[in-house]
């Protein structure tokens, strides 16, 4: 007998026009997002928020496999004042746990396209 863990109710795709703030405060849940995962964000350490690729560098892992893609949640939205400026920016959760970022959360700009494509939004 096998039972369902997660009964999604509804799944809608966002493209990436509709704002993130908007799509994370219409949400009771963490918002999946797919991004190209290059070395520069694997590395991302200092403070602040994260614009764009300085570099289009693939990450490479340890065991030389070309990774390129990362799955990320979005768990929350804010703005900060930036060189006199509003910058509206997503808080994103890595899996990679503690060690990435602050605590394993970083702030990326809402402009920022590390991937493209559309953003899965489930509602269960």
């Amino acid at each position: 007998l096998m039972f369902p863990l997660l009964l999604i109710s509804l799944l809608l795709l966002i493209s990436h026009a509709i704002s993130a703030q908007l799509a994370v405060q219409g949400q009771r849940s963490p918002i999946p997002v797919g991004v190209r995962w290059i070395k520069e964000i694997a590395d991302f350490r200092e403070d602040g928020i994260y614009n764009e690729p300085i570099e289009d560098d693939t990450f490479v892992s340890r065991a030389g496999y070309r990774v390129g893609a990362h799955s990320l949640l979005v768990v929350g939205f804010g703005s900060e004042i930036v060189q006199g400026h509003p910058v509206e920016f997503w808080i994103v959760q890595n899996s990679h746990g503690v060690r990435w970022r602050y605590h394993g959360y970083a702030k990326f700009n809402v402009t920022i396209r590390c991937g493209g494509g559309d953003i899965p939004l489930i509602n269960g």
